[in-house]
């Protein structure tokens, strides 16, 4: 029994060029696919990461209208 010798895709894609232009083609196809899936998840993180500063912000101005409130309810109680 012998084996039958199976070119590589690479030693066909030297030899024939239409081979070639259609493994680039799908080569970039998947790049293109993965660069696009890539792009989706950075916007969600991008998005997220300005609801997180808006949650801080407004939690950052509720601590400090609660302080100011306190501060002048005990100047106005205050026995003189």
């Amino acid at each position: 029994m012998s084996l039958i010798p199976i070119q590589s895709n690479k030693d066909i894609e030297k030899t024939n060029l239409e081979t070639h232009v259609i493994l680039c083609a799908e080569r970039n196809a998947g790049l293109l696919e993965r660069i696009l899936t890539l792009e989706k998840k950075i916007n969600d993180v991008v998005e997220q990461s300005r609801a997180n500063k808006r949650i801080l912000v407004g939690a950052a101005i509720s601590v400090a209208t609660g302080v100011i409130s306190t501060i002048f309810a005990l100047i106005t109680h205050l026995p003189k």
